[in-house]
């Protein structure tokens, strides 16, 4: 469909209608009409045809668009076939195609009359904000979810209203903008993280703006909606700041799905700092970690229940020694739990190290003393065990 914008403009003129009266009477703002006369927007075939009644000209001299027919010019052929085989049928098959007819509308009567209930239910309860707007950008519906947002009752007919009504300037004009660019260029926005209008930067959303398309694929309207997704965007945040700092410890968390789907799926960074190896070494196979890092004379103690996770759902806790690449030696404290997560439990280890030798130091100077003492071999043991 072409529109021949300086026409219009050449026939409001000769009309002496100034851009204000002729925004009135067409009730459109000056941004719209000015839209419309420098060609950046294309109005629709309806206010086409509503400019040549108001300004008295053909459609033709302002578009490509043909006159519509008059009641005259148009061919009644069919109806008057259909008047006369109906007349042409006795009184009771007259009565029973006026009965069908009559039952036919109130069956599509019940139809809408269900669809609208659905549809409204659906509007009402839905956690989206949702509204669509038309060609001028002003707003068709809002659903109950938009108007909470913005502080307005559930009651508030947002019909004929443009976003000043709702939201503060900047995220007015925003918003309109947004939405004036997908009603020109017909390209949606779908699912576009942002910050809801109406919030002052509080809220976290997923906008999606699409446009609305009418039989000769012009867009006459727009369709927008907000999903709040600011809990799910605090929740990644803290996720980010926690592994930021576990990561930055001295602690290591392993996360595995059990026997029998054992996979080992998670390592925290902090893992080269303790067995001096990166993540990605361990997380291929498990026995990795018990026949290279293990100390071989602690393998046979941490058993296969132990290793793929079988907990028998309790927690447990293993002392062991691992081997680093450099050699040295390292005493590990590992804690074997259950987590909320389905089909999941977690290694949590600490390097014991220097606790161990501490402990170890002690019980040989309390080893030195008793031998001193001359207290016999078997006693010193069993407090040294002890």
């Amino acid at each position: 469909m072409k529109f021949y914008n300086d026409k219009l403009k050449e026939f409001r003129k000769q009309n002496r209608y100034t851009a204000t009266d002729f925004c009135k009477v067409m009730k459109i703002s000056r941004s719209t009409l000015w839209e419309w006369e420098t060609g950046k927007r294309i109005p629709s075939e309806a206010v086409i045809r509503r400019f040549s009644k108001i300004l008295n000209v053909e459609v033709n001299e302002i578009s490509n668009l043909k006159e519509e027919l008059g009641i005259i010019d148009k061919d009644f052929t069919a109806s008057r076939h259909a008047v006369r085989s109906l007349f042409d049928n006795t009184p009771k098959q007259r009565t029973d195609k006026f009965e069908n007819i009559v039952n036919e509308i109130k069956r599509l009567q019940s139809e809408l009359d269900q669809a609208a209930v659905i549809i409204n239910a659906l509007l009402t309860t839905m956690h989206t904000m949702f509204y669509i707007k038309d060609a001028n950008l002003k707003y068709v519906i809002a659903n109950s979810n938009f108007l909470l947002n913005v502080s307005f009752p559930e009651s508030f007919v947002s019909k004929g209203h443009d976003d000043k009504k709702f939201f503060s300037a900047r995220e007015a004009k925003l918003n309109t903008e947004q939405d004036r660019n997908v009603l020109y260029t017909k390209q949606p926005i779908i699912t576009q993280e942002g910050y809801i209008p109406g919030t002052r930067k509080k809220r976290w959303g997923l906008i999606s703006k699409i446009p609305i398309m009418d039989s000769n694929g012009n867009a006459s309207g727009i369709v927008g909606t907000f999903l709040d997704i600011t809990e799910r965007k605090n929740e990644a945040e803290i996720q980010r700041l926690l592994e930021i700092a576990l990561n930055n410890t001295t602690y290591v968390v392993w996360l595995l799905h059990p026997y029998p789907n054992y996979r080992l799926f998670y390592v925290s960074k902090s893992v080269e700092k303790l067995y001096g190896l990166k993540p990605e070494k361990f997380l291929d196979s498990k026995s990795y970690w018990l026949s290279h890092c293990v100390h071989p004379d602690d393998r046979e103690k941490l058993e296969k229940d132990w290793i793929y996770g079988k907990t028998g759902g309790t927690s447990g806790r293993k002392t062991f020694r691992i081997v680093c690449p450099d050699k040295t030696v390292k005493y590990i404290e590992s804690i074997l739990v259950n987590t909320e997560i389905h089909d999941t439990v977690a290694y949590i280890e600490k390097d014991i190290t220097q606790e161990n030798n501490i402990e170890f130091k002690t019980k040989m100077k309390i080893k030195k003393v008793l031998e001193e003492e001359n207290v016999s071999k078997e006693i010193i043991m069993k407090i040294i065990e002890l």
